[in-house]
């Protein structure tokens, strides 16, 4: 299955989702209030769990931030 999700011609494929979810994180960056915290390491999180969601289901989980609470503690777990 991973093998299969990441060849050269599935990676390609993925372009589009990377660039709608690129666009979205820039969209989000530029509508902030000016002067307001942004937590990037949150942003980034869930740009990457978007694209990967997307990749591999076809569409955003229904609960996409218990999903990053579970990557959250298993990165912490792991290092």
């Amino acid at each position: 299955c991973v093998l299969e999700l990441f060849t050269a011609k599935n990676v390609r494929s993925f372009s589009s989702i990377r660039r709608e979810e690129a666009s979205s994180l820039v969209q989000f960056i530029g509508s902030s209030p000016r002067g307001e915290t942004i937590h990037v390491t949150e942003r980034i999180s869930w740009y990457e769990s978007s694209n990967t969601c997307k990749a591999a289901f076809g569409e955003l989980l229904k609960d996409q931030e218990k999903f990053l609470g579970i990557v959250r503690e298993l990165m912490e777990l792991a290092g």
